[in-house]
C-alpha cells in the first residue's frame, strides 16, 4: 500500500482538531452541573401536645419535686429526733426527778405542822396547838371549847405515831391521815386538813376518828 493511499484513509498528520476552550474538560458531558447537596435533620419531631397535657406534665414536675423535698424533710427530722432522743430521756428524768422532790418537799412541810400540833397536845401545851388553826377554824371554835374537849380526852390527845398518809387538795389543801396510838392502847385516824397562808401551813379541819370504828367522830369543829 502506497503512502497516499494511508493518508487517504486515517487523515493527512496536518489535520487539526478544533481547539477545546479553556475551563472545559475534554471529556463528553462535561461541565457537568453542581451536584446539589441536602442535609437531613434527624432531629426526632415533637409531638403534637395540647395545651392541657402540657399543663398535666408540668404539675406532675412540681408534684414529684414537692414529693421528694418532702422525704428530704422527713428524713433529717426523725434523724435529728433519734440523736436528741437520749438527752430528752435524760432531761426529762431529771425534771421527774426534781418534780418528785419538790411534791414531797410539799407534802412534808404541812405533815411537819401537822406533828407539830400533835407534839404541842402530848406536852399539854393547848395554847400552841391552838394557834396553829386557821383563821377560819378559830373564828368557828374559841380557845375555850378547844381547851375543854382536850382536857375531856386528855389520854386520846396522847399518842404515837404509826403512820402517815398524805393527799393533796388542789388548790392550796393536803389531807393528812395520822394514824395513832393513844396511852390507853386505843387506835385513832387523825385527820387533819392543812391549808397554806402566807408561805405557812395552818390546820384548817381536824378530826379523829377510832380506828376500829370508823364511824365514830370524837371531835369536829
Amino acid at each position: 500500500m502506497n503512502d497516499d493511499s494511508r493518508d487517504d484513509e486515517f487523515g493527512s498528520g496536518d489535520e487539526q482538531f478544533p481547539p477545546v476552550p479553556r475551563g472545559e474538560d475534554s471529556r463528553p458531558g462535561w461541565p457537568l452541573e453542581e451536584p446539589v447537596v441536602r442535609l437531613v435533620d434527624y432531629r426526632p419531631a415533637r409531638a403534637n401536645i395540647t395545651p392541657w397535657q402540657r399543663d398535666m406534665l408540668r404539675r406532675l414536675a412540681a408534684l414529684l419535686c414537692t414529693g421528694t423535698l418532702a422525704f428530704t424533710l422527713t428524713t433529717w427530722i426523725l434523724v435529728q429526733r433519734e440523736r436528741r432522743a437520749p438527752a430528752v430521756m435524760a432531761v426529762s428524768h431529771g425534771a421527774g426527778a426534781d418534780a418528785g422532790e419538790e411534791q414531797s418537799a410539799a407534802a412534808s412541810e404541812p405533815a411537819k405542822s401537822a406533828r407539830a400540833q400533835l407534839q404541842a397536845l402530848n406536852r399539854g401545851d393547848i395554847r400552841t396547838a391552838y394557834e396553829m388553826f386557821s383563821p377560819h377554824y378559830r373564828e368557828t371554835a374559841s380557845f375555850d371549847a378547844f381547851k375543854a374537849l382536850v382536857k375531856a380526852h386528855r389520854p386520846m390527845f396522847r399518842t404515837e405515831e404509826e403512820e402517815l398518809d398524805s393527799k393533796p387538795i388542789p388548790p392550796d389543801r393536803v389531807r393528812i391521815d395520822l394514824h395513832v396510838q393513844s396511852e390507853d392502847d386505843e387506835h385513832y385516824i387523825a385527820h387533819f386538813t392543812m391549808v397554806r397562808l402566807n408561805g405557812r401551813w395552818f390546820v384548817d379541819d381536824l378530826r379523829w376518828i377510832n380506828a376500829d370504828d370508823e364511824d365514830e367522830d370524837l371531835t369536829s369543829a
